[in-house]
């Protein structure tokens, strides 16, 4: 039962790739899936590890929209 969300990661100022991530929609999307998303997405991505600026647009099946950005200190 497992439902998909469209993320667009942008590096910087620039379209980078668009991942889909499973997720089971009887469970909450709280701050602890919201990490498991973000390794999801590095794991994938490894130079997002060092980029300064990385936005993730996540798209869910019911046409929600949200908007993350992840700042890298290194």
């Amino acid at each position: 039962m497992a439902q998909k969300i469209s993320i667009d990661v942008m590096k910087g100022d620039s379209f980078y790739k668009t991942l889909i991530y499973d997720y089971n929609p009887l469970f909450r999307f709280d701050n602890k899936e919201l990490e498991r998303c973000i390794r999801f997405v590095t794991d994938r991505l490894p130079s997002l590890r060092t980029a300064k600026v990385a936005t993730l647009f996540l798209r869910f099946p019911d046409s929600r929209e949200e908007q993350m950005i992840i700042l890298n200190n290194n």
